[in-house]
């Protein structure tokens, strides 16, 4: 199961192109592991299983059709995982997995109501995963997520990329930063890319050559700092980043300005420079010259050298960055009619349209634009340090033992990036006069173990390896993906039974191969019993009667398993027979029911064509009652518009009271005023009177007061 689990990774990231109907048999024969008595440790190999299948979603969907009982233990599963406390993170993020691609943003877990929270568990499993097998199917579902528009809407609320690109530069520039991986650096660009393409091409475009400044800064940073096996894996992990940028940079390069081709060839520029020093100080290494023309124990022995392996991925990953940049500055760079004639373009090459400061852009050693050489020069500079790198002899074993060894561990998912790496460089590397061709065979075949003379057997071998541990197997043992497929056909048990007979017989294939050759020999040319003496063709003889006997039993229980089947097949026969007959009455009676059903038909008919009439009828009465409406509208205006009319009169009215009031207010001021001045006079003129009586009493006039109310009126 582990083994399984291991090939259904690896298909899985390799570009391999499998048959559905193995996918298929894998998922049924897991789905009776997990309804199996429950088996922690099985389970999760089962749930890695459906994980890695999972994105075939047509696999998943024939493999799920007409199951409803497996498809709702799987539902329940998966939810008492995911609600189980005590569940491990892998559990967990398997079984995020399994969720996220047979329901989608759909389902609950995704959707806008838990989808924050959901991303959050991701995310803390990608950043602080126990084992990096973890924080990569996080990064996975993480990816998946945010390339998916409807989904990733939910949780883009803001187009701002200055926070993602200070936490990239933190993670690049650290010396010892565990939370970089390569999966965490891939995720992060395809999230910065997708917010980037929500706003403009513009900013897409900015945020590309901001990334590709940052991982020429960071490269240069761990270049100089280099010191540790743990500082080799972060420059590769960088170095995988750069190539990522480099190749989607190149893929939209068409729709840049000048100004920005012309950073972009900047960075790619120093890129490039760096990947050749790299590898070339590598390859100057003396330590490393004696490492590939080992022997196949030492070659084991240097596989298993964490620092020298490390060193050569690095060197074979910098040649590999150094690839894409030499790609790059070929999409970019003018091509005259003297270099290359219409009739020669390549139709599927991507250039962009040659502007007068890409044929005037001159590039230093370092890469920045200034009075170095020019985009031309340094195409060539980076493809005649390919070539010199590729045709050197000490990298043809280098590539091998990558190759063969992969990463240089025993887990098969972290192999596979490196053996792509090899593949991309050994088809530029094929077809230079120079590059050792023998020296790379034969390092990979003193390095692959011995009875493995094809892939198959090889894969198989280290599937095994992985899986068995201690145990040790035959080399011509049967392969782990052909006896599993066997196990999901009818007659596995047969199999089972004469499993015993088979081991017996692996141990003379051998034997019996040298045989039939020996025959053949015999009967082709003039070698005769004659010339060999009687105890060797006694003892010929003897092996031949015993192969005849052992094909004997073979064939006696070959015959025995065929009686088996034949009987089978009557049983089966038998039983299709009672279902024919069982259909016969079923269809009779379907029938009947058809009849039932027409009849049915044409009474609805009838009740359909009464409520045709009933609805015209409702049409006529609804337009009857539109055009009422319609008057009753148009009257309400009218009273609307005289409504309004009063109103404003009532306005104007309210306004001449106002002024009304106000004139009487001012009148009633005037005439209060009045009453005060005609109080003071009286008190003046009974002042007077009293002085003038005062005053004629003592001159002994007499003169009579004046009459207050004539003065009154007077005044």
């Amino acid at each position: 199961l582990a083994a399984f689990y291991k090939c259904t990774f690896e298909i899985n990231y390799m570009p391999f192109d499998c048959g559905e109907d193995i996918f298929v048999c894998a998922v049924r024969q897991v789905l009776s592991i997990i309804k199996a008595p429950y088996n922690k440790k099985k389970v999760e190999f089962a749930l890695g299983i459906l994980a890695n299948i999972s994105r075939k979603h047509s696999v998943i969907h024939r493999a799920l059709k007409n199951r409803k009982t497996d498809f709702d233990f799987l539902r329940k599963l998966l939810l008492r995982i995911m609600n189980d406390e005590s569940s491990t993170q892998m559990e967990t993020v398997l079984s995020m997995t399994v969720i996220f691609h047979l329901w989608g943003a759909k389902d609950k877990f995704f959707d806008g109501r838990n989808s924050h929270a959901s991303l959050q568990v991701l995310f803390n499993i990608l950043l602080n995963g126990d084992t990096s097998l973890e924080s990569l199917y996080a990064a996975d579902v993480l990816i998946d997520f945010c390339a998916n528009s409807a989904s990733f809407s939910l949780i883009n609320s803001s187009g701002e990329t200055g926070a993602i690109f200070t936490g990239i530069s933190n993670h690049l520039m650290q010396p010892a930063d565990h939370l970089l991986s390569a999966s965490t650096a891939a995720f992060i660009f395809n999230l910065e890319s997708s917010f980037s393409k929500l706003s403009a091409d513009a900013n897409y475009n900015t945020t590309l050559s901001r990334l590709l400044n940052l991982v020429t800064q960071a490269l240069s940073v761990r270049l100089e700092n280099r010191s540790s096996v743990e500082a080799a894996y972060r420059q590769r992990v960088i170095m995988h980043c750069a190539s990522l940028i480099v190749q989607k940079t190149s893929e939209v390069c068409f729709s840049f300005d000048p100004r920005s081709v012309n950073i972009s060839v900047g960075h790619v520029a120093n890129l490039g420079h760096i990947a050749r020093s790299l590898a070339f100080q590598n390859l100057k290494n003396n330590i490393l010259l004696a490492i590939p023309n080992s022997t196949n124990s030492e070659g084991t022995e240097t596989a298993k050298s964490g620092e020298m392996m490390a060193a050569i991925l690095t060197t074979v990953d910098a040649l590999d960055l150094l690839l894409t940049c030499t790609d790059f500055l070929s999409v970019v760079s003018p091509v005259s009619t003297s270099e290359k004639s219409q009739d020669k373009m390549d139709p599927d090459e991507t250039r962009i349209e040659c502007t007068p400061q890409i044929a005037d852009l001159r590039l230093n050693e370092g890469g920045e634009c200034g009075r170095g050489d020019s985009v031309m020069d340094h195409l060539r500079q980076c493809g005649d340090a390919l070539q010199r790198a590729l045709e050197n002899p000490q990298l043809a074993p280098m590539l091998a033992l990558v190759f063969a060894v992969g990463a240089g561990g025993d887990r098969c998912e972290v192999a596979f990036s490196s053996r792509a790496v090899v593949l991309r460089l050994m088809r530029i590397a094929l077809s230079l006069q120079n590059f050792s061709v023998s020296s790379f065979l034969f390092t990979l075949n003193s390095l692959i173990p011995p009875g493995c003379k094809s892939v198959e057997d090889y894969v198989s071998s280290r599937l095994l390896l992985a899986t068995k541990g201690e145990e040790s197997e035959p080399p011509d043992h049967v392969a782990f993906i052909s006896e599993w497929i066997a196990a999901t056909q009818s007659q596995f048990h047969n199999v089972q039974q004469n499993k015993i007979t088979c081991s017996s017989c692996s141990s003379r294939h051998h034997a019996e191969a040298t045989l039939d050759k020996l025959c053949a020999a015999l009967d082709n040319t003039s070698l005769s019993f004659a010339s060999i003496a009687g105890s060797e063709a006694m003892t010929i003889c003897q092996r031949m009667i015993e192969v005849l006997q052992s094909r004997e039993v073979a064939l006696e229980a070959e015959m025995a398993a065929k009686r088996e089947a034949l009987l089978e097949s009557d049983a089966l026969a038998e039983h299709f027979r009672s279902r024919a007959i069982t259909a016969e009455a079923e269809v009779v009676r379907l029938l009947h029911l058809q009849t039932v059903a027409l009849a049915s038909v044409e009474s609805h008919r009838a009740s359909l064509e009464a409520q045709h009439d009933q609805i015209s009828r409702l049409e006529s009465e609804n337009e009857r009652l539109s055009s009422e409406l319609s008057s009753k509208q148009k009257e309400c205006e009218n009273l609307r518009s005289a409504k309004e009319t009063l109103q404003n009169r009532l306005t104007s009215i309210r306004e001449q009271n106002r002024t009304m009031d106000a004139t009487i207010d001012n009148f009633r001021k005037q005439l209060d005023d009045a009453k005060q001045i005609i109080q003071q006079k009286d008190t003046e003129i009974k002042q007077y009177s009293h002085m003038t009586r005062i005053i004629n009493e003592l001159t002994g006039n007499r003169v009579q007061p004046a009459n207050a109310s004539s003065s009154k009126n007077s005044i």
